[in-house]
Parts: structure tokens; sequence; C-alpha cells
């Protein structure tokens, strides 16, 4: 039996030590470093899928408040807005077009035969509007399609311009309890430029036809919470009125009171009036709960197993850059802002940018509050005035918004007509 003196031994262990020097170690240190990677990306699929159920239990729930109210409107239009329609037809109105028509099949290519797409309705026509509870709404389009007594075009100048969608254009109330109505009961004249359905990409276009013909002190361009729209740069209006100046008016006359609409616009308007009857026969009558419960089963079974590619968190992420760098908001809702503040440059008028909340039962949207803060930090960010309408609208409860639908009720255009006189007072 030897003894290992203290030498010996500490000259083992530096010989092991040499060995683990070599590719022993750094196959151990890779495989640590593997571990750990492996791990977090682990935690990060875990912590992404509970993102994801959240996110899609969050959604579901809106999605089922939305059925509910999509199928009261259904029952409505069944039991009330077909008689009422029967009605006006009988009378001579016709059902109105709308400017977001001529982005869907069909219409598209009308709009390209003629090169031009229509801004409003058709023009100097008896149109039947729309029914939440206050019964149909009919009224006399004026010379260019839109909502005004026609005499306001024959006026040197106005107090203002509203350019919006269908709240703008006082959707489903008479004309006395709409926006501009009640602004001219305390002789504010304001001439409507807002229609059904219109986008921000609507509202630029329009600004950019309309926009150096009228003379005017006040710009009010109306966002809404469902303007919350991507992709917008591929509409045929971006393509006829961004990117190029399609021929809307006859002549180049600078005087609001002789510009005339152009002769493919005019053409454009009878071609379509031969189609829209048809277009709204197929649309009628469609369960739209068909439609929202097949959302649902598909976001049930999108999250039955993990996302590899993180892509909720990677979504997070990436709306916490846009919001920091102020890009969350979409191209044509910051076009529809930088165009109405070149007008005001350019012919010395006060812009003005409202915004209405949605109904929360009506028109359910998760992305309305981070919409608005999108408009109002890049509204303010150009030292333009920015009016969030949600807290006048909230004081008045559920009786701001219409019996039987998503617009607002009486009370609730009454509400916004009075804080758009004290803003432009």
């Amino acid at each position: 039996m030897s003894f290992a003196g203290p030498n010996l031994i500490w000259g083992e262990r530096a010989e092991r030590g040499k060995e683990m020097d070599g590719p022993g170690r750094k196959s151990v240190v890779v495989a640590g470093w593997a571990s750990i990677i492996l791990f977090v990306y682990f935690c990060a699929v875990v912590a992404d899928y509970m993102i994801g159920v959240v996110s899609d239990q969050q959604l579901i729930s809106s999605l089922s408040k939305y059925r509910k109210s999509q199928q009261a409107e259904f029952q409505r239009e069944i039991s009330e807005d077909a008689r009422f329609i029967s009605q006006a037809k009988a009378e001579g109105y016709k059902p109105m077009l709308f400017p977001t028509l001529y982005d869907r099949e069909g219409w598209t290519d009308l709009a390209k035969t003629h090169g031009i797409a229509p801004l409003a309705a058709q023009p100097d026509t008896d149109l039947y509007f729309c029914n939440e509870g206050y019964g149909l709404i009919k009224y006399h389009s004026d010379r260019f399609g839109f909502r005004n007594e026609d005499a306001l075009w024959d006026q040197e100048s106005v107090d203002g311009v509203l350019v919006g969608d269908s709240f703008g254009q006082g959707a489903c109330v008479g004309f006395e309890q709409s926006i501009v109505g009640r602004l001219a009961q305390h002789e504010t004249r304001v001439i409507n430029l807002s229609s059904i359905g219109n986008n921000p990409i609507h509202y630029a276009s329009i600004l950019r036809v309309f926009g150096q013909k009228i003379k005017f002190k006040h710009l009010i361009v109306l966002f809404y919470a469902n303007d919350n729209i991507e992709n917008e740069e591929y509409t045929i209006f971006n393509k006829f009125f961004i990117e190029r100046d399609a021929l809307y008016f006859q002549d180049s006359s600078d005087a609001q009171s002789r510009i005339t609409l152009s002769e493919n616009v005019k053409k454009l308007y009878a071609a379509s009036e031969r189609e829209i009857d048809s277009y709204i026969a197929r649309q009628a009558h469609v369960d739209p709960t068909i439609e929202i419960d097949r959302k649902i089963k598909a976001i049930e079974e999108k999250n039955k197993y993990p996302n590899l590619f993180l892509n909720n968190i990677r979504q997070g992420l990436l709306s916490i850059y846009q919001g920091a760098t102020g890009t969350q908001l979409p191209y044509s809702s910051r076009l529809a802002i930088d165009i109405a503040l070149t007008t005001c440059k350019t012919g010395g008028c006060h812009p003005l940018f409202l915004y209405i909340p949605n109904s929360d039962y009506w028109r359910p949207d998760s992305r309305a509050r981070s919409y608005a803060s999108g408009l109002r930090q890049y509204v303010e960010s150009r030292g333009a005035r920015f009016v969030d309408l949600t807290l006048d609208l909230a004081l008045l409860g559920e009786s701001a918004y219409a019996r039987t639908g998503p617009h607002l009720s009486p009370d609730g255009y009454g509400a916004v007509a009075n804080r758009l006189r004290a803003e432009m007072n």
C-alpha cells in the first residue's frame, strides 16, 4: 500500500482540469447554454399560449355580445325595415349608393370602366336612408349627392365643412336632429360632406376634390371607432384621388356655386342605379349571426395548440413599439389628417378633429380606445385640436345611442353638436 502525498494528489487534479479544458469542457458549456435557451423558449411558448387564450376569450366574449345586437338588428330589418322600404319605394324614394360600395367585387369594375368613383350618394334624388327606432329616414340629396339644403352651395362662403361617415351624415334621425341640422338652428352654416360607410380614405379623397372648391372658416373631420382600417392604400379611391387627380368636375371654376359634376361621374351614377336594386336584393335578409358563429368557432379551433412562432408576443411587442413611435395609426387615418391640415394651411381655415366612440352593445370593439389614443397623439403632434367625445356621450348613458341600432340617438347627436358649437366659437 502506497501513500499519495499532497503533491501527487494535486497533480492528478491538475491533469483532470487540463482534460476539461479541451473539447469536453466546450461541449458542457454549449450544452448548458442550449438548455438555458430551450428553457427560455419553452417559457415563451407557454406565455404566448396563455396570452392567446386570454385574448381569444376576450374576443369571443365581445363577439358574443355583438351576436346579440346583430340578432336584434336583423329582427328589426325583417319586422320593420322591409315594410318601411316598400312604402318608401312606392312613394318614389330610391336606395342610396355609397362610396365604399365601389371597393367591392363588381362595383370596382364599374368604377374602372368610367374612370371615376363617386364621393357621395346620387345627386338631386329622393333617397331612403335608415331606421333605428325613429322611423325610416328619407330626404332629397343636394346637387352633389350629400345631405344638405342645396341652396348652401350658392353661398359665397360658409361657416364650416363637416367630413365624416354615417354619424356625420346624421344616420337614422331627421335633419333637424343631426349635427349639421342642429348647428343650422344656431345660424351656423355647415356644408356636410359625409356619407354612410365612409372611411378615412374617403375623407382624404373628399378633401382633395372639394377642399379647394369651398370657402369656409372651420374644417371638421369626424372619426369613428371603426375607422381603424389598414391597407386602404390599395383601394380604388386611393388610386383615383390620391395617387392621381381624377376629373370629378366639368370645369376648373373656383366658385362653389358654379362647379358641376363631370360627365363620367353622371354616367357612373346612371349605370350604378341599374345595379343597386339587384345588389340589395342579394344582400337582404342574410342572418349575420351565422358569420359571427363561424368566427367564434374558428377562434376556438385556432388556439387549441401552442404557437411555436410566438405570434402573440411578437404582436404585443410591435404594438408597444408602434405606440412609442407614434406609427400605430393606419395609413389612411394619417393621410386624412395630413390633407385636412394642408387644406387649412392653403385656405386659411381652422381644422378640428372629432372622435365618436362606439356603443359597447351595438358595436363592441376592443381596439377603439387604442385608436382614439393614436388619433389624439398624431393630431396633437401636428399642433391641431382633437376632441374625444367619449365623456360627452357617456354622460347620457345608454340614451346616447339609438333604440335599435349603433348610431346616435337625437340626444346623442345633440351632445355632439353642442360640443362642436362650443369648439367652433
